[in-house]
């Protein structure tokens, strides 16, 4: 079709590579609707983990269903799992979790 094709995932992760977001970053959080095995193999967490790792972030995957263990999720380099439904309260309550449990200050 002559079509332009972007991996955007890969576009965003290399904008923030070369702005030197990672620097400043302590944890990488990614949402998604499912964290399982068949899905993990070139997807965005895959991706966002992959670059955390490179700078020595931890990487935690936040999913409306998470289907995978403990053991499999460091094999992709995912440092922790959460499952959370899709709306702002449960999210908002995801993210009070994650800093407790991460030891984040969000006051």
């Amino acid at each position: 079709l002559g079509l332009h094709v972007t991996d955007t995932a890969l576009a965003l992760a290399d904008a923030w590579e070369e702005h030197g977001a990672w620097r400043d970053a302590d944890l990488a959080i990614h949402v998604g609707a499912g964290l399982n095995t068949w899905d993990l193999p070139g997807s965005v967490t895959a991706l966002a983990a992959e670059r955390a790792a490179a700078w020595a972030i931890p990487t935690v995957a936040v999913a409306t269903q998470v289907g995978i263990g403990a053991r499999e999720r460091g094999e992709w380099g995912i440092d922790g799992a959460l499952e959370a439904q899709d709306s702002a309260a449960a999210l908002r309550v995801a993210g009070s979790r994650l800093a407790r449990t991460w030891a984040f200050d969000i006051n």
